[in-house]
């Protein structure tokens, strides 16, 4: 009753309930030779395969053809054709279209033990040419990223405060926006500064206040990171710790953009990166809009009043209502949903952003935008299920820093990083809509070499049939993360 069977399958949650291919989704060969695919009735082909074959598995992903074989064979379809992968002709299967485009190869037992197979995915010489157009499953064959190394455009580190003026170096760029938190203590703010309004001018993620100003605080953005003062627990207390992160939006300030119905007061971006912000007075009636200046739709936006108390107002483009909803920090609540008066009913375009009569106000603004750049950053979503054994989501890339919020369910802010969690499980994080000093206490998430896994199985980040909200950025880039750039 010991059975190998080798197989593709959807990255998808794939209903692990059923033995791969017995359900939509999977394809397996078993050794004495029966085909199994999309739940339909098995059938067995003229190959089989016993101790010391090696097999090989030939999957077009356009097309989903599916062809196997060992011994440098391949078997025959159903009709008896010998397949021909080279030529496209003669599959043993055509598996489903997977929801999200992405497939995974298996290796299974059934009622026996892995210790006696071995999964050879290119990473050594093949026994067997492969069918010309096709390529082993390596990093060395993806497509190149549009951001090779990312560690040019974001950054994050731990610094020690100093009681005086430090500089606060390792970047490879200069900084546009920065968030600093505090490691110790509870009751202190999240940081936030931007190039834009100048470097000793901030905010928080974590109340309403309007802007402030503190020369004391960071003092310059340089060329590679900025320069803090001061003694302020927030920024500089003598044995504190703190996080420091960084974003990279560009060498200069934009002319101001004059695609929307109002002109920025200021404007600072880099459409390569996916990065722009903007800064804007007196919203004169519903309906107006602004350039973002980003050249495509935002994934991900935050809008704060500069001049009066207000909260920062979040849009995500994986948010069930994107023309009338949106989630507040610092409030840990849901999405609200319905509120045509915050965008005007309006899903941000390629170009502007719109304004509903919420925001009619005499007050100065600040938003951010950003965008899906391959290799740097991705904003996206996932589907909880409330166990240990989470979902995975690929990002294309090893994680630095990972943000998630439960898009239906008032739970925090959730921010876990590389640099205070070093290894798997993740387990230390803030919550960005708190000043709760660093905590270590869920086993949260692993991050892999191309994304993330939810190890949590609690409503914080994996509620059972939930949905969440993430934004994440770059270590590596999964082609490189093994490799020197």
């Amino acid at each position: 009753n010991n059975y190998t069977a080798l197989g593709v399958a959807w990255n998808h949650n794939y209903d692990h309930d059923d033995r791969i291919g017995d359900a939509s989704g999977g394809f397996r060969w078993d050794e004495d030779g029966s085909i199994h695919a999309n739940g339909a009735t098995a059938w067995t082909t003229n190959l089989t395969y016993a101790w010391q074959h090696t097999c090989s598995i030939a999957f077009d992903a356009d097309t989903r053809k599916i062809w196997v074989g060992h011994t440098g064979n391949w078997a025959e379809d159903s009709s008896g054709n010998a397949g021909n992968p080279a030529a496209g002709t003669y599959p043993i299967a055509i598996l489903d279209e997977s929801p999200n485009g992405e497939y995974v190869f298996t290796i299974t037992v059934h009622g026996g033990n892995f210790n006696n197979s071995r999964l050879r995915l290119g990473d050594y010489i093949m026994a067997y040419e492969g069918p010309d157009n096709f390529v082993p499953p390596q990093s060395y064959w993806l497509p190149e990223p549009t951001v090779v190394d990312p560690k040019k455009y974001f950054f994050c580190k731990k610094y020690s405060g100093s009681n005086g003026s430090q500089n606060i170096t390792g970047f490879d760029f200069k900084p546009g926006l920065i968030a600093i938190k505090q490691i110790n203590d509870n009751s202190t703010h999240w940081q936030v500064h931007d190039i834009l309004r100048g470097p000793t001018k901030g905010v928080h993620f974590n109340d309403n206040a309007a802007e402030w100003t503190d020369a004391n605080a960071v003092t310059a953005f340089n060329s590679n990171g900025i320069t803090v003062g001061g003694s302020a627990a927030s920024h500089n207390a003598s044995g504190k710790d703190y996080m420091l992160y960084g974003w990279y939006f560009g060498d200069t300030a934009k002319t101001n953009n004059t695609d929307g119905t109002m002109t920025p007061t200021g404007q600072w971006s880099n459409p390569a990166t996916g990065t722009s912000m903007v800064t804007f007075s007196n919203v004169p009636a519903a309906g107006n809009t602004i350039g973002h200046g980003l050249g495509a739709k935002p994934d991900f936006a935050l809008l704060k009043k500069r001049s009066n108390t207000g909260n920062f107002d979040a849009w995500h483009w994986c948010q069930s209502d994107q023309a009338a909803g949106h989630i507040t920090l610092p409030a840990a609540s849901a999405e609200v949903t319905g509120n045509g008066n915050i965008w005007n009913n309006t899903a941000p375009s390629n170009t502007v952003w719109t304004f509903g009569s919420d925001l009619v106000t005499t007050n100065d603004w600040i938003m951010y935008f950003f965008r899906n750049i391959n290799g740097l950053q991705k904003f996206g979503k996932y589907r909880g299920n409330a166990h240990a054994n989470g979902p995975y989501v690929n990002l294309g890339f090893e994680p630095a820093v990972l943000w998630i919020k439960s898009r239906g369910d008032a739970e925090a802010w959730y921010c876990i990083d590389n640099v205070r969690a070093t290894y798997n499980q993740r387990n230390t994080y803030f919550k960005v809509n708190t000043g709760d000093q660093s905590k270590s206490d869920d086993d949260f998430v692993d991050f892999l070499s191309n994304g993330f896994k939810v190890r949590d199985s609690t409503d914080h980040v994996n509620g059972d049939g939930d949905t969440y909200l993430y934004c994440a950025w770059a270590a590596s880039a999964f082609k490189y993360n093994n490799a020197t750039v």
